[in-house]
């Protein structure tokens, strides 16, 4: 492989995460997706989840409603919000150099 040994890591889903895991309080640079259960299922606990980590770099909610998405993904402080897009991928995908 042209990659040095420690160089590559691939992608992975970390399933039913909480807030008070590590990997929910850090900033991760890799191909990693935690997904987290909102208890309530009330889309306030849900940004109040993600509003509770002070990195935040970019966002993304999913939803059969544009306009809950959209008015869910204004109140999370993140640099970068993305409704039924993962962080703006499919858009940007076109200029990444890998």
């Amino acid at each position: 492989s042209r990659l040095g040994a420690g160089q590559f890591y691939p992608p992975t889903v970390l399933v039913d995460c909480t807030a008070t895991m590590r990997i929910m309080q850090e900033e991760v640079f890799g191909p990693i997706m935690c997904v987290a259960r909102v208890a309530s299922g009330t889309d306030d606990e849900a940004v109040a989840m993600c509003n509770q980590c002070d990195f935040a770099l970019g966002s993304a909610v999913f939803s059969a409603s544009k306009h809950r998405a959209s008015s869910m993904i204004k109140r999370i402080h993140a640099g970068m919000g993305a409704v039924n897009d993962l962080e703006g991928v499919t858009y940007l995908s076109q200029s990444l150099p890998f």
